[in-house]
């Protein structure tokens, strides 16, 4: 199964404006060509371009690469919720393999939440 391609062919037809491979393609600086390939799992987008799909299509990465089932956060803090997010902060602040202590993984928690509302306010 092309999970990538599936999904991309699936945000497309059920998105508001029902664009054409072309007009997503465009949207997010591509060819027709390179996005139908994507579709039909003949190539994948580079990082740049996973990106720019799921603010395109407004989801995220995971959903788009068959990580998780559900296309959008619920809510902004659900994804703090996920104690693997803190674990991968941490990892940046203790070095790789080493468990967050409680007080660093509520830091962690803390910048996220800052971030998340002043992403809100704009």
């Amino acid at each position: 199964m092309n999970t990538l391609g599936d999904r991309l062919r699936k945000l497309r037809q059920e998105h508001e404006s029902s664009p054409r491979q072309e007009d997503v393609a465009v949207s997010i600086g591509y060819s027709r060509a390179t996005y139908a390939n994507w579709e039909l799992g003949r190539g994948e987008p580079d990082h740049d371009a996973l990106r720019a799909l799921a603010r395109y299509y407004r989801c995220t990465t995971d959903y788009l690469l068959g990580l998780t089932d559900r296309p959008r956060l619920e809510s902004p803090s659900q994804e703090i919720e996920d104690d693997s997010n803190i674990t991968l902060a941490a990892n940046n602040e203790d070095g790789y393999g080493n468990a967050p202590s409680p007080e660093l993984r509520q830091f962690i928690r803390n910048i996220i939440q800052d971030e998340l509302k002043k992403r809100e306010k704009k």
